[in-house]
């Protein structure tokens, strides 16, 4: 677990954070500068920081749903993509 804490702490880059700006993701983001200084938030719609995820443009990101069930080719953890399939066919 502390190899992980490091691999994060250590990053060459900032972790790439998509968001939307609209008000019910406000309270997901609104402490993020604090509890994540080293993170770049980027702003955007949410079908673009879909596809920036899917490109690996993001590192995280605020999806829809149905856009994620198109995406199968992302670099997300199996045991999510795995959880996230099962919702999406049920």
């Amino acid at each position: 677990m502390s190899d992980r804490l490091i691999m994060f702490t250590t990053r060459e880059r900032p972790i790439r954070i998509g968001a939307v700006s609209y008000l019910n993701s406000k309270p997901l983001i609104e402490d993020l500068a604090v509890l994540a200084s080293d993170a770049e938030l980027i702003l955007d719609f949410p079908s673009r920081l879909a596809d920036d995820l899917s490109a690996g443009d993001l590192d995280v990101a605020l999806i829809p749903s149905a856009k994620f069930c198109e995406m199968r080719t992302t670099k997300l953890s199996q045991m999510h993509v795995s959880r996230l399939m099962a919702q999406c066919s049920a």
